[in-house]
C-alpha cells in the first residue's frame, strides 16, 4: 500500500442551471474507489492511499467531463492527511 494522502478539491460546473447534480455524480465516484469523504459547503475532503486517491480521481473528473464543462481545483498533500488514532498510524 502506497502512503496516506489527503487531497481538498473543489469542482465548479460552468454554464450549468443545476450544479448539485453534477457534483454528487463526481463525489459519488470518489466514494465508489473507497475513499474517505468528508464533504464541506465550498470543496471536499478526501483522504486515501496515494495511488487509490489519484485514480479515483481520474475516473470521476473523466466521469463528469465527458458530459459536462468543468473545473476541477485541487490541493493534495502528504503532509495534511487526518491522523490515524491506531498507534500503528
Amino acid at each position: 500500500m502506497s502512503a496516506k494522502i489527503s487531497a481538498e478539491v473543489a469542482l465548479y460546473a460552468l454554464g450549468e442551471v443545476e450544479l448539485a447534480p453534477i457534483i454528487d455524480e463526481f463525489l459519488g465516484e470518489l466514494e465508489a474507489h473507497g475513499l474517505q469523504i468528508d464533504r464541506g459547503p465550498m470543496s471536499t475532503l478526501v483522504i486515501g492511499d496515494c495511488g487509490q486517491l489519484f485514480e479515483a480521481l481520474r475516473a470521476a473528473f473523466a466521469a463528469v467531463s465527458e458530459q459536462h464543462r468543468v473545473v476541477l481545483r485541487m490541493v493534495i498533500s502528504n503532509a495534511c492527511p487526518i491522523a490515524d488514532p491506531s498507534p500503528d498510524g
